[in-house]
């Protein structure tokens, strides 16, 4: 009975940390917001760009998630020609003819462009990024002079 009593209160001590620290997230979240500059809805625009599901950089993270499983579609792909190639040339009694080369070229071309595309998916996300705070500072800068 001793055990299962403290098992209970290790669990009770875990749910007390727990429930204080979202309250310290929430108190914290709570008091920023309020300090943070309210964005006009140009502004707002542009910060959704990357912040929501569905908004662009949202869409750029999933084709470079797509990109990284395709570059393990095209290397199980790859593997199997190869290993394909090799039996039935070895069936064949022909154990050094290749007989798959076009394809495994093709294969390997889409690994090269599959790379160079996600390099690009990457590039462009960091410079969403960017340009989302190059755009946010240039407008901010821009109200002031108007202000004054």
């Amino acid at each position: 009975m001793q055990a299962k009593r403290h098992f209970t209160r290790s669990y009770f001590c875990m749910f007390v940390v727990a429930l204080t620290a979202c309250a310290t997230v929430l108190l914290t979240h709570g008091s920023s917001a309020e300090d943070q500059p309210k964005f006009d809805r140009a502004q707002t625009i542009i910060v959704n760009l990357n912040k929501m599901q569905g908004c662009a950089g949202w869409w750029l993270l999933q084709d470079i998630k797509s990109a990284q499983t395709m570059t393990h579609d095209l290397g199980k792909a790859h593997f199997q020609l190869q290993e394909a190639d090799h039996t039935y040339a070895k069936l064949r009694g022909h154990p050094d003819d290749k007989f798959l080369t076009v394809v495994l070229m093709k294969v390997e071309k889409c690994q090269q462009d599959r790379a160079q595309l996600e390099e690009d998916l990457h590039d462009t996300f960091d410079q969403l990024r960017t340009t989302i705070k190059d755009v946010l500072l240039a407008d901010d800068d821009l109200r002031k002079k108007k202000a004054h």
